[in-house]
């Protein structure tokens, strides 16, 4: 059957085919987009006008004669179209009363689960606030039984003449559980506070917080001076712990500098000490230091040496705390050490200070602390002060001069004296430079950081002699050259008289 629609061709078997061939494709009416004037304008570039008239009048018979046709096999169906329609209307309108009554039937229900939606949405609303509402009094009920709890524990007073001063009642060296289970409580009441909603509960509680804040901090300092002193490792583990607890790692390296680091440092570094000692003796009294507290506090930290819980996060006592107090005081009590002007005694002060730096390292907890300590900014202030420019220029003059003072004089064989030995070599401009590249890598004049400055200048010092050689060799040749043009110049006056 074939269907026209306006815009749109369709067909259920197909246009029907001319037996000869056409100067067009059949196929372009069906097109979605099919204009005449293109149609004719593209037939007419292949064809003539009465070619494509002759063809499009043999397709239009052809059409025709296809719909006739198609209009006999269906005849029937034509004649039946109109009495099979009788009776359509009063069906349609027998259909009318029960979809009107479907229709609202389905309106009713809609506006019923409309309304079930809103209630429960509302209820669902309601649950969440009765559930924020329960989440902030649980939060208020743990954060006064936690108050309670840890000032029990701490056993705190309010002070009579600052209400936010805290005062122990008892011993404030707490037992190792009892300090495990005071730093658990303090971070708990940590989180809920920072969880609970604004309350005036929260903020009347406050400065009871606050006193508990200063007592845990009082009880942990105390506890971390007591457990250097007696070097008990396994309350020093406890304390550690409790600080890495509350996150006061900081804290806990701030008060172990401030109380041991420091007032080590000032006695035992000074300008006295370093003209008595030297400064090999000043650095070993700072490893005795380093030794006594500062391998217990390593080893707990990694959790080694029996100290029992396993490793503690988070501090770096080494980095943080010693090194920094080391630079600063060497800076200001022996600031001599770094002055490059008698180049004997900066290069035998840096040595023993790399030296002492490497023992240094020996004494961090981890591979990661060696790291912090080299990263330090003390570590990059502590190396700039070290002039190594200015004395490598320094020794520059003194390895070069010689050789080149040697270089000018003239050309003499080596002696030897009764103060040195025999000559290595024959000319004297070759034992001046193998002096100087003898002394370049001297101890007590090499420096490891320096390297590559000392390499340079051995090179340098070769390429200068082998300059120096040159010129000697191309004097020579025109010393002989001059000799020869004379005796020349005798020969011919000879032979003139």
């Amino acid at each position: 059957m074939l269907y026209i629609k306006r815009g749109h061709v369709g067909m259920s078997l197909g246009l029907p085919v001319h037996p000869d061939p056409l100067c067009f494709s059949t196929d372009d009416f069906l097109k979605s987009d099919f204009n005449v004037d293109e149609f004719l304008a593209h037939c007419r570039k292949n064809v003539t006008a009465e070619c494509l008239r002759d063809d499009l009048e043999a397709y239009y018979r052809t059409l025709k004669s296809a719909m006739v046709d198609l209009i006999n096999n269906d005849y029937a169906d034509f004649l039946n179209l109109s009495s099979n329609l009788v009776g359509m209307d009063k069906a349609i309108h027998n259909l009318t009363s029960p979809l009107l009554e479907l229709k609202t039937e389905i309106t009713d229900i809609k506006t019923s689960l409309e309304a079930t939606i809103d209630a429960l949405e509302a209820k669902l609303l309601l649950c969440k606030e009765i559930r924020a509402k329960k989440f902030a009094l649980h939060c208020y009920i743990v954060i006064v039984e936690s108050v309670e709890t840890l000032e029990r524990l701490l056993k705190i007073r309010d002070w009579p003449g600052d209400p936010g001063a805290p005062q122990l009642i008892e011993n404030e060296h707490l037992a190792g559980v009892v300090m495990d289970r005071v730093t658990n409580e303090f971070s708990r009441l940590k989180y809920m506070v920072s969880k609970a909603p604004p309350h005036h509960i929260v903020e009347t509680i406050k400065p009871r917080i606050a006193q508990i804040t200063a007592a845990l901090q009082h009880c942990l300092d105390y506890s971390l001076v007591t457990s250097l002193e007696s070097n008990d490792r396994e309350h020093l583990s406890h304390c550690l712990r409790a600080y890495a607890t509350i996150g006061h790692q900081a804290a806990a390296e701030s008060l172990f500098h401030s109380h041991m680091v420091h007032p080590y440092m000032q006695k035992v570094i000074s300008a006295k000490a370093l003209n008595t000692l030297g400064l090999a003796g000043v650095y070993a009294d700072v490893l005795k230091f380093i030794s006594q507290y500062c391998t217990i506090l390593s080893d707990v930290v990694a959790g080694r040496g029996g100290a029992g819980g396993g490793a503690v996060g988070g501090f770096d006592f080494v980095s943080n705390a010693v090194w920094p107090e080391i630079v600063a005081t060497l800076s200001e009590k022996v600031s001599v050490i770094f002055s490059p002007g008698n180049p004997d005694s900066f290069c035998r002060h840096y040595t023993v200070t790399m030296d002492f730096v490497e023992r240094l390292e020996e004494f961090c907890s981890s591979e990661q602390s060696v790291q912090n300590l080299r990263d330090h900014p003390s570590s990059a202030a502590f190396n700039n002060k070290w002039n190594l420019p200015v004395y490598f220029q320094i020794r520059f003059q003194e390895i070069a001069s010689p050789l080149e003072s040697a270089l000018q004089l003239p050309l003499q064989s080596a002696e030897s004296s009764k103060e040195t030995k025999a000559p290595l070599f024959n000319l004297e401009p070759f034992n001046a430079l193998w002096r100087s590249m003898v002394a370049c890598w001297k101890q007590g004049i090499f420096i490891p950081a320096l390297v590559h400055k000392f390499w340079k200048l051995t090179l340098q010092l070769l390429m200068r002699v082998s300059q120096w050689l040159e010129e000697v060799c191309a004097l020579s040749k025109t010393m002989q050259t001059d000799d020869s043009t004379k005796g020349l110049k005798s020969d011919d006056s000879t032979k003139g008289l």
